[in-house]
């Protein structure tokens, strides 16, 4: 019977420069898909030298603002020993002022909706050779390389069970999601609970790779690295060998063709009417400034609501579309 294997990714050198490369969640999405950079939100020698590295970071996780504090899955009573269990896991005697630097950039690096936990991807394979023969393994000489730890599945469940156990903690720490979600639960997700080992592990095995390669396993506590053995893959390639088999393209009847000719034509004549004014045109319904903290410093932001828009994941799933509604071209 095939094993499974939780997998997650770190960039640990890009082009030559060492990143940090810990696993602990991250707290807050200051740096995601912003103009702000680490410089703007985040001093050094004002906010960590009066203190001390671990205070700093334990500020960040105590602040209401922080993922962890926001989670919708985590008890309330369970969030100070889940601060413990990070501190615990935190030696900052190992970490010089760059070094800290990088392990902020990370806690700031969050998705907006993205809930609180250690990402991990699925493979089946049935040894550990096996799985690692499937592995894009990175050169040593690589500029850019991307730490891959992995763990059985066996393995990751003990350590969840054994802190749960020990920390009294109430919470369903583990959790399954067939898509991508940010972590967000649905009446797909496959919850462990800690008594449904068999079933919880017969569901992710039910899926084929490729399946799984889509899917995200969400752990909501930091994790030893003792835990995981480790390799490096190349940054530029796919983390494993191949991918999705080439199916043969069916081929489209007239009916289908006409109905995808007049799908085409509406969404020109909708972007043609947006570019030159008419229609529904993009309304601004809400703005709201507000101050949250980091760490204990103020930080300003704003928030639109937007309706009537083209959004930037239109443009990001459709790239290949976007030449079909470009009439002008203006050098």
């Amino acid at each position: 019977m095939s094993q499974l294997y939780f997998y997650t990714l770190r960039d640990v050198r890009v082009e030559g420069d060492v990143q940090f490369p810990g696993l602990f969640p991250k707290l807050y999405s200051h740096l995601d898909d912003h103009d702000l950079t680490l410089d703007d939100l985040f001093n050094y020698n004002q906010s960590v030298q009066p203190s001390s590295q671990k205070k700093w970071f334990e500020g960040m996780m105590m602040d209401p603002g922080s993922s962890l504090n926001q989670s919708k899955y985590i008890h309330k009573e369970d969030i100070p020993k889940l601060i413990g269990l990070n501190l615990s896991y935190f030696d900052e005697t190992n970490m010089k002022k760059k070094e800290y630097e990088r392990f902020i950039e990370h806690l700031l690096k969050a998705h907006t909706t993205m809930e609180y936990g250690l990402y991990f991807g699925a493979r089946k394979a049935n040894s550990e050779k096996e799985f690692m023969d499937s592995m894009n393994i990175a050169n040593p000489r690589d500029k850019s390389q991307t730490l891959v730890y992995y763990t059985n599945i066996e393995k990751l469940l003990d350590h969840v069970d054994e802190m749960r156990e020990k920390l009294h903690l109430k919470s369903r720490l583990l959790y399954f999601n067939m898509g991508w979600n940010y972590g967000v639960r649905d009446e797909n997700s496959a919850v462990y609970t800690g008594e449904n080992r068999y079933d919880f592990i017969c569901k992710m095995r039910s899926f084929s790779n490729e399946e799984l390669e889509m899917s995200e396993t969400v752990c909501q506590i930091p994790l030893p690295v003792e835990l995981f053995n480790f390799t490096f893959r190349n940054l530029s390639h796919n983390t494993f060998k191949g991918g999705r088999k080439k199916t043969k393209k069916k081929k489209k009847s007239l009916k289908e063709k006409h109905k995808l000719q007049k799908n085409r034509n509406e969404a020109k004549k909708y972007i043609d009417d947006f570019v030159n004014g008419k229609g529904k045109l993009p309304r601004l319904t809400q703005i709201k400034k507000f101050t949250t903290k980091l760490g204990g410093i103020e930080v300003k932001t704003l928030d639109e609501v937007i309706v009537h828009t083209i959004t930037e994941h239109w443009l990001v799933m459709h790239p290949s579309k976007l030449n079909d509604f470009i009439t002008n071209i203006i050098d």
